[in-house]
């Protein structure tokens, strides 16, 4: 890493409004004024002008080329907001005096640079950094190293974002949990290096599952963790179908050792408003029903859903209901 003496002068700045958007903005907007991402990134500021997070083009095109018309649709729909791993908390700044666009007016500074490449400039008050130096730092810390999914940490971000824009849009959200029946068998008898590739092999056989906007994480251990946005009443007996379908291909995996896993799972959706306010209680509910799913002899789903209006509540919000009989795949009928 380099370090050189230059100068940083007060001038033209090279900027684009296109490139800076608000949280609130939904991606059909953002496409509709800039086109299909010609941009490299996007600055993504809050309501008051903070910026609050980064977003690469190439991550809005992965989401916008989606196969499956309804994701691209419900994509579109989405605020820009939705799209960041993290969200930036800035610090202001104490009684700096600097000019209106920020810059000092005639100020010394440093330039770092790695091979033929700048990664930051430092000046005597600040240093300025090259997101293309940090962005994968920055995924590194909220990424899981055995599974290649987002860690909790970014899980309990993402999960108090969604319930805000939830409580904005009127929407649900839902939390689900899954368990990896007998893990520890699985590391005693063959390893933990077998343990990790199980740990991987599930993880990626959640994220096929669940449809793209849906947020897959490693909770912690042998636990798995899944935000499911706008699910209707009784939507996420449907979900649950889908990943225990998608889990059945698992015996087709050959990096697992033995006989594929089984999951014992815990969902909870919250169409209430009042509740969704409190997003720290969702997991804690969906964590009842994955106990109830292990007490009763696992590879079972249960399942609660709280504030469903009365004209389409098919049972008390208050109680889990079992989804699939054991070993089965088949829904259970009322």
């Amino acid at each position: 890493m380099l370090f050189q003496d230059a100068n940083l002068m007060l001038g033209k700045t090279a900027t684009d409004s296109n490139l800076v958007v608000k949280a609130q903005t939904r991606l059909s907007e953002i496409i509709k004024t800039t086109g299909m991402c010609p941009f490299t990134f996007l600055l993504v500021e809050d309501e008051s002008g903070n910026p609050i997070g980064i977003v690469a083009a190439e991550d809005l095109r992965h989401r916008l080329e989606s196969t499956l018309p309804s994701e691209r649709k419900r994509w579109l729909d989405m605020p820009v907001e939705s799209t960041l791993n993290g969200r930036m908390h800035m610090v202001l700044p104490g009684e700096t005096q600097t000019p209106k666009n920020g810059l000092p007016s005639d100020s010394a500074c440093t330039v770092i640079s790695r091979g033929n490449r700048m990664v930051a400039l430092m000046t005597e008050n600040d240093v300025l950094i090259s997101w293309r130096s940090v962005e994968q730092t920055l995924n590194n810390a909220l990424n899981d190293a055995v599974t290649q999914l987002p860690n909790r940490a970014a899980f309990d971000r993402h999960l108090t974002l969604e319930c805000q824009r939830a409580q904005r849009s009127g929407h649900s959200v839902a939390v689900v949990l899954f368990d990896v029946d007998h893990f520890k068998q699985i590391n005693d008898r063959f390893g933990h290096a077998a343990g990790d590739a199980v740990l991987h092999a599930v993880g990626q056989c959640l994220r096929r599952s669940l449809r793209s906007y849906d947020m897959v994480a490693r909770y912690g251990g042998d636990e798995f963790a899944c935000i499911c946005s706008g699910c209707l009443p009784g939507e996420i007996d449907l979900t649950l179908e889908r990943i225990v379908r998608g889990f059945e291909r698992l015996k087709f995996d050959t990096s697992i050792p033995g006989a594929p896993p089984t999951l014992s799972i815990g969902a909870c959706v919250v169409h209430d408003e009042t509740e969704l306010g409190f997003p720290e209680r969702i997991p804690g509910q969906a964590d009842k029903c994955l106990y109830l799913a292990k007490r009763n002899g696992r590879n079972q789903a249960f399942a609660t859903e709280v504030g469903v209006p009365t004209s389409s509540r098919a049972t008390e919000p208050t109680v889990c209901r079992n989804k699939f009989s054991p070993v089965s795949t088949r829904l259970q009928k009322p």
